[in-house]
């Protein structure tokens, strides 16, 4: 018998990421490498399987639902990788089609797809025109898609979105047109866990009409609209040109890094579909022969209402937990754009920014309006049309530049203003070209009123609350001319030189400490602030790290560094909330963590969102705990994704240990992870015969003398790894044992449940006793042969076989990271 050895799982799954260092996703499909080219034809997809679902096996009949979306009804799998061979008549160049059906990707992608819209670009261009459907799991690649004349061009919905696109990918794809974007022009529908590569480039043409480019929408149109945990990589450009000179005709640019503009129709309207999502793509933008300029903002280029309206009162967008990254240069001069790290500028618009980041330089010369989060805020036509920008638990870190007015958060405004818990820790600089009264402004560089409406600056207020910058440049700066007083509402604004001493100090170092070396975590692709901000007396805290350990059941236990509550003097407890109970944690004083165990969590668990969040409670008001806003669903399986991406794939045996997780949780909890993590890690899964035969041939030589007349072998995984056996007539299983160390054992409906198996142990061998009435049996079975022997039984179900096959290459994954990781 083998020796035995007892190994427990915990894999160390801590990461630290910042959001200025987001790895730029290389996504590839996840199916096998084949390809069907397109046989310049269309044929009708007629298989179905089981379910009904309409299986699609070749170019062609991928080409008849994109020619013909408005027949294409049903439900379809593509079932292969697509190369459709440059061809210009594969999609429809009817604007009026709609697909409505569902279309499952499966992992695959569609590559080399040409489309100039047709009729010489005078159409949209996209694979599909209008979408009320579903689209998901797909990814388009290597295609080109162009169009002008005043016309849309995305590259997959060329027109209206109404229904869903979803894990859906544009990889290595140039997008060129009047107005253009990643995946869908008029958005009204959802875009969800979407990315676009960092080899893709979305660019507006120097043809004389206005252009609007958006990363992920060119607009967003609709107040029902969700664009959620998506990631622009790449480039934006966008450029303004004179229509006509003689008449002084100018044509704008708006550029946005997820969305162009956020126009929503006539009346006023609330909009808070934008979340956890980040641009990591550079923005560039030209104004030729000083040509009107658009807004050009890091997350969206333009908040307004449609002209023409008769109600007065304004659009308002919200994003939460978004994140810029990408840099952001306007190389020619213009006066009428606003420049800003999140938003350009707003028009008759409010934005409004929760747990929002601005990492990337912002530049641009002339008398631009430039602000690190909002550029130029224009206020609206109407002497009503006025309302309050907001600021909260926002980080400002990019470096912001130009020679009009500049402000590390607002370059200029005719609005209210509120920041509350903000980090303001961007340099503000004035270019070499600036004039001798351009101003600058550690909060707003310039505040002034619409006194064409009546407004003075009386009627503007700025509130700030929890406002730290280093910046030793004034707090704002109001326009000399304006009638009236600013209302200015004032507490804990630290700035300056008070920002280096007192308590404030290492809060300060800190922070610095932690930009410069990366430890503090990016706790999800699209990340909260990285930072403590300070709520009045109350310390805001996150989460610091995680470890995922699997066992009968999984573990996950959160932490949080000891030394990030220091500011918390009167701490009593410290707690993490998971949305229906409180883990109390402990404090590890070797780790120097405070740490919270989440134990019994099952399988489908993995795949599983849940919001945790710190509570801490303090001694003098042990009645009342401190909820911490920063808060962000996750699950998880995230754990394993991130690190993998931190890792890179260069540990070859810790990769497969990841996927070979992925697969167990996928087989045992039905998460659907396996898509998932291929298309946020790029890592392709291949088939696993191969691989689940050498488990086999590993385990040759070992004995056993378990029969199908001594018991029926079964496999219940979903809560770890449990084995079932039921005892043939007659018999009573008494102990199984790994070695001299038993496992636990329970009856359960005639069979019985054997606990406590660890992936470590499967080329050791187990040893079953049955009692029976001539005495006691004893049989040996190692752990490999067991599975397969399941596999290889009268069980059919292909999800039983997945799942025996699963855990048996997860277990021999673990063991070769261990021996050789």
């Amino acid at each position: 018998m083998k020796q035995t050895k007892r190994t427990l799982v915990s894999l160390l799954l801590v990461f630290a990421m910042l959001a200025t260092c987001l790895v730029a996703f290389s996504v590839t499909s996840s199916a096998e490498d084949t390809e069907s080219s397109w046989g310049w034809g269309y044929t009708e997809p007629t298989t179905k399987d089981e379910d009904g679902t309409i299986l699609v096996n070749t170019a062609n009949e991928f080409a008849w639902i994109t020619w013909n979306p408005d027949l294409a009804t049903g439900s379809y799998r593509l079932m292969t990788n697509l190369n459709m061979l440059n061809a210009s008549k594969v999609v429809s160049t009817d604007t009026s089609k709609v697909f409505s059906g569902t279309l499952d990707g499966n992992g695959h992608y569609v590559r080399n797809v040409k489309d100039s819209g047709g009729g010489g670009g005078y159409s949209a261009s996209g694979l599909f025109r209008n979408v009320s459907g579903t689209i998901k799991n797909l990814t388009i690649k290597d295609s080109t898609f162009t169009a002008d004349y005043n016309t849309d061009v995305a590259a997959f919905v060329a027109q209206s979105l109404t229904g869903t696109l979803e894990n859906c990918h544009v990889v290595n794809c140039t997008i060129k047109g009047a107005s253009a974007a990643g995946f869908a022009a008029n958005c009204s529908g959802t875009i969800k866990d979407c990315t676009i590569d960092a080899t893709t480039t979305i660019t507006g043409s120097t043809s004389k009409y206005a252009h609007v480019i958006g990363g992920i929408c060119k607009t967003v149109s609709s107040k029902n609209a969700v664009i959620e945990n998506c990631i622009v990589n790449g480039s934006l450009s966008g450029t303004s040109v004179i229509k006509n000179a003689s008449q002084g005709s100018y044509v704008s640019a708006t550029v946005g890094g997820i969305i162009g503009s956020v126009a929503i129709g006539y009346e006023p309207y609330q909009w808070s579909g934008l979340k956890n999502c980040v641009n990591n793509a550079t923005i560039t933008a030209t104004h030729l022969d000083n040509a009107l300029g658009g807004g050009i903002g890091g997350l969206i280029g333009e908040i307004t209402r449609m002209p023409g309206y008769t109600n007065p009162g304004v659009g308002q967008v919200t994003a939460t937990g978004c994140v810029n990254n990408g840099s952001i240069t306007v190389n020619t001069a213009n006066s009428g754009a606003g420049i800003g790290g999140l938003v350009g500028q707003t028009y008759s618009g409010t934005f409004v920014a929760i747990d929002c980041v601005n990492n990337g330089a912002v530049s641009a010369p002339a008398s631009i309006h430039v602000g690190g989060f909002l550029g130029y805020s224009k206020g609206g036509a109407y002497s009503n049309d006025y309302g309050t920008d907001i600021f909260r638990n926002c980080g400002q870190y990019g470096a912001v530049t130009g020679a009009g007015n500049v402000g590390d958060a607002i370059g200029g405004t005719y609005q209210s203003t509120t920041l509350e818990n903000v980090i303001l820790a961007g340099s503000v600089n004035l270019s070499e070209s600036a004039a001798a009264d351009a101003l600058t402004g550690t909060v707003i560089a310039f505040q002034t009123a619409n006194t064409a409406h009546s407004k003075t600056l009386s009627d503007c207020t700025v509130t700030m609350n929890g406002v730290y910058s280093p910046l030793t440049v004034d707090v704002y700066n109001t326009d000399t001319a304006a009638t009236g007083t600013l209302n200015v509402t004032s507490t804990s604004v630290v700035t300056g030189d008070a920002f280096t001493s007192g308590t404030i100090a290492d809060f300060v170092t800190a922070l610095n400490d932690a930009a410069t070396a990366n430890s503090w975590h990016e706790w999800a692709a699209a990340a909260a602030p990285l930072y403590i901000v300070f709520k009045g007396d109350a310390v805001q805290v996150i989460l610091d790290g995680a470890t995922l350990s699997l066992g009968d059941t999984m573990t996950l236990k959160l932490f949080v560094k000891a030394s990030s509550v220091s500011e918390i003097a009167d701490l009593a407890s410290i707690m993490v909330n998971d949305g229906t109970k409180d883990y109390t944690g402990a404090l590890d004083t070797t780790a120097e963590n405070y740490v919270f165990e989440i134990a019994g969590l099952k399988a489908k668990d993995m795949g599983t969102d849940k919001t945790y969040t710190v509570k801490y409670t303090l001694a003098s008001d042990t009645a009342n705990p401190i909820v911490c806003d920063t808060g962000v669903e996750y699950s998880p399986l995230q754990y394993a994704i991130i690190m993998y991406q931190k890792n890179n794939g260069a540990d070859a045996n810790f990769a497969a240990l990841l996927t070979s997780m992925v697969r167990y949780m996928d087989a045992a909890g039905a998460t659907n992870a396996m898509s998932t993590f291929s298309s946020a890690t790029g890592y392709e899964f291949g088939d696993t015969t191969a691989a689940y035969e050498a488990i086999v041939n590993k385990d040759k030589d070992s004995t056993y003398t378990l029969t199908s007349e001594t018991a029926e072998l079964a496999a219940e995984l979903t809560s770890g790894i449990i084995l079932r056996v039921k005892p043939a007539s007659g018999m009573t299983l008494t102990s199984v044992k790994i070695g001299d160390a038993a496992l636990t054992i329970t009856s359960v409906e005639g069979e019985w449940r054997v606990n406590g198996i660890n992936p470590g142990d499967l080329y050791n061998e187990l040893t079953f006793t049955f009692t029976t009435a001539e005495g006691t049996v004893t049989a040996t079975y190692s752990i490999a042969r067991y599975l397969n022997s399941y596999v290889v039984s009268d069980k059919t179900e292909t999800a039983v076989k997945d799942l025996a096959k699963a855990t048996a290459l997860y277990m021999d994954a673990f063991i070769t990271y261990k021996t050789l990781g």
